[in-house]
């Protein structure tokens, strides 16, 4: 069971290294992208599975391949 990251002292850590939710590049855990945001990390992993899913139904619909998108 997953419970939901209370603590200010690491969120305003992993807030204020000028962390960017919006910044593709960025390479943060999920439980730092929980921190951040204010949600639980099995919920970061919901949401990483879904977006994934839906890129993968794209490139399937698309006739595309991972290789395209590079």
């Amino acid at each position: 069971m997953s419970e939901k990251i209370d603590d200010d002292d690491d969120y305003e850590y992993v807030h204020n290294k000028g962390t960017n939710v919006n910044n593709t590049v960025n390479n943060m855990s999920q439980l730092e992208v929980a921190k951040a945001m204010g949600i639980t990390r099995s919920q970061v992993d919901s949401i990483e599975r879904k977006a994934i899913r839906k890129v993968r139904h794209y490139l399937k619909t698309k006739k595309m391949k991972r290789e395209d998108l590079i």
